[in-house]
């Protein structure tokens, strides 16, 4: 999660900016990040109908199953107004699913935010702004789509003058 969020993060610097700027927003910036890069290929879970129910004018009978995709559920324009935006400010992003729901929510996910929370607040702790000097140059997708985000490549590049005096 963390090596996407610096990804996401340095290819919307406009979003970047306004986390350094409000440092104490991390909590909702986290959410917004697990939302925004919910894996497609590991969050889809299958359930099994106990009765038949009706989803969206469809009968789903007894027995019959149903995978239900979370990366989608987190892209939802009835949930999320602009799913597509990435938006650290979005509120209610807190009912994002990257980590589940319920009985079947992961167990992992309290260090699945710390960790992001804790490395970010402690880079805003330095004596340099958060991920100063790095800088995107290109990425490439292993897929077409890039749906799966699984980067093929990535060019990225450190300012060798930050931090030293000129």
């Amino acid at each position: 999660m963390l090596s996407l969020a610096v990804i996401v993060l340095l290819a919307h610097p406009e979003q970047l900016q306004a986390l350094r700027a409000a440092p104490a927003s991390i909590n909702n910036a986290v959410e917004e990040l697990l939302r925004y890069i919910t894996e497609p290929q590991t969050s889809a879970t299958t359930r099994m109908a106990l009765e038949d129910v009706e989803l969206s004018g469809m009968t789903i009978k007894a027995g019959e199953s149903v995978t239900v995709s979370l990366a989608a559920a987190n892209r939802d324009p009835a949930v999320f107004e602009h799913p597509d935006t990435l938006d650290l400010s979005r509120s209610k992003v807190r009912r994002q699913l990257a980590f589940g729901q319920g009985i079947h929510m992961c167990l992992g996910q309290h260090v699945g935010r710390l960790e992001p929370q804790h490395d970010i607040v402690c880079e805003q702790r330095t004596s340099s702004p958060l991920l100063e000097g790095l800088r995107l140059i290109s990425t490439e997708c292993s897929s077409a789509s890039c749906a799966a985000r699984r980067l093929a490549f990535l060019a990225s590049a450190i300012n060798s003058s930050v931090g030293s005096k000129v």
